[in-house]
């Protein structure tokens, strides 16, 4: 036999073979068809759904965490907000300690009013040092300050409570219209010149020498027995010193220009310390005039 013949008759056999291999295989019927397509479009929706899942639970670990960041964010400047929290000032011990020093007993200043006005607030923070805030320093320290009044017997009043705008005016108005004894305001210092200056300072109105005495007597008490570094009682012509009808003095309670000071006022630790120290100083002050002024 020829080669090209017996090329032919192996071709025929090859297709034949496959011929009967397709009549003897099963065909997919129809229904089949569509149930394959049906679990391919479920497998593919289902690949969808996990992969939206997914992006969803991806979003919630996002928003939890930022959630977290702010809430970290807000409890280290707890220090400084209007809610500020009082679990490391006892005012009851911190009186009791400043009595056996000085004598000054509970309720010795009973039938004294004192006004205490937190300087700045709402509208107008004060002095801003990238996240500090000086409205919130003069709160916070001034409603401690307010706390360790209150245990001498003094009616203590503040003329805000809260991180509010308050007119110049109308904080000597709350003073003058409750016919207040004292008035002290709180603030914090800034001296874009030298950065270097750090300290307390108090001030007094321009020739007034009740609120001469006062600034003097307590910036003495505060050197003499405290930690805190005092610079200067000197007199000025401010809104609140000058019209109030009573003995006032303001208070800066220190340097925001000053790096290392303005860290320190940013801390609920040395808020305390500083709150008792002028608290004390103001006590002391007022004892000292009013034994005077009974003299």
């Amino acid at each position: 036999m020829k080669q090209d013949q017996l090329s032919i008759l192996l071709e025929e056999e090859y297709f034949t073979k496959q011929k009967e291999k397709k009549k003897t295989a099963p065909r997919q019927t129809k229904p089949a068809v569509r149930q394959q397509m049906k679990q391919t479009s479920h497998r593919r929706e289902r690949r969808g759904h996990l992969f939206f899942r997914a992006v969803q639970y991806i979003f919630f670990l996002i928003t939890l965490a930022f959630t977290v960041f702010l809430v970290g964010k807000v409890r280290s400047l707890s220090g400084t907000s209007e809610s500020s929290d009082f679990s490391n000032f006892n005012a009851v011990d911190a009186f009791s300690s400043f009595t056996e020093s000085t004598g000054i007993a509970a309720g010795s200043m009973t039938g004294l009013t004192i006004v205490i006005d937190p300087g700045h607030g709402g509208d107008d923070p004060g002095c801003i040092v990238g996240s500090v805030q000086e409205c919130h320093i003069n709160l916070s320290v001034s409603l401690k300050v307010a706390e360790l009044l209150k245990e001498s017997g003094a009616e203590v009043i503040l003329t805000r409570t809260s991180d509010e705008y308050l007119a110049l005016e109308d904080r000597a108005a709350v003073a003058n219209d409750c016919n207040a004894d004292y008035f002290i305001s709180l603030h914090c210092n800034y001296y874009e010149s030298d950065s270097s200056i750090s300290g307390l300072e108090c001030y007094y109105y321009t020739g007034a020498t009740d609120g001469k005495s006062l600034a003097e007597v307590i910036l003495e008490y505060i050197e003499q027995y405290t930690q805190i570094e005092v610079r200067k009682a000197e007199e000025q012509d401010l809104s609140v010193l000058r019209n109030t009808a009573m003995t006032a003095v303001l208070i800066e309670m220190g340097y925001l220009s000053n790096s290392q000071e303005c860290s320190s006022l940013h801390t609920e630790s040395y808020q305390n310390e500083l709150a008792q120290a002028i608290a004390e100083g103001i006590l002391f002050g007022i004892a000292e005039r009013e034994t005077h002024t009974e003299a």
